[in-house]
């Protein structure tokens, strides 16, 4: 845990599914070696193909799922360029998230992430500065986002399944 951020993996109830890492000790991460620094350098030419293919997916993602009635879209201005590390989509009705999530795995082999879980006041190392008064809008909101698939090896193709896909849910 000391060179890994002081984190540790968390279990959780459904195989498959991810339930985010828990803060166990401060640390940081010393684990970067030459090759990765090479790794790097080399990677680095790549970056501004990697930042627009990303955006270009994020476009089909905004383009398609905007239309989706109990889904929100991240927020966009043309003023701000986005990296999307992640594409995460905000549930806007009762559905169960996790129900939604184990069916798009389940039934359609398409893998999501529960961003942020779980949140900064559950992590251990931080019970010593959390306020009294709770963090109840954090906790209802950590329960209805959660990631979409964003990597720049994907297809135009798998992009659109994954819209079609949420859009028939």
């Amino acid at each position: 845990m000391v060179r890994n951020h002081g984190t540790r993996r968390n279990n959780g109830e459904y195989q498959g599914l991810d339930y985010g890492y828990t803060c166990a000790m401060p640390s940081t991460n010393y684990r970067m070696s030459e090759f990765h620094a090479v790794l790097g350098l080399a990677q680095n030419k790549y970056l501004r193909s990697f930042i627009e293919r990303r955006n270009e997916i994020a476009d089909i993602y905004n383009e398609r799922l905007s239309k989706v009635d109990w889904l929100q879209t991240p927020f966009k201005d043309d003023n701000i360029k986005q990296t999307y590390w992640q594409y995460i989509v905000k549930i806007t009705d009762d559905r169960d998230r996790t129900e939604t999530l184990l069916r798009l795995l389940d039934e359609y082999k398409i893998p999501t992430a529960n961003a942020y879980s779980p949140l900064c006041h559950e992590q251990e190392i931080y019970k010593d500065y959390l306020s009294p008064n709770g963090y109840k809008n954090s906790e209802e909101f950590i329960t209805k986002i959660f990631s979409l698939p964003m990597y720049v090896e994907m297809t135009d193709e798998q992009v659109h399944y994954i819209c079609r896909t949420i859009e028939e849910l």
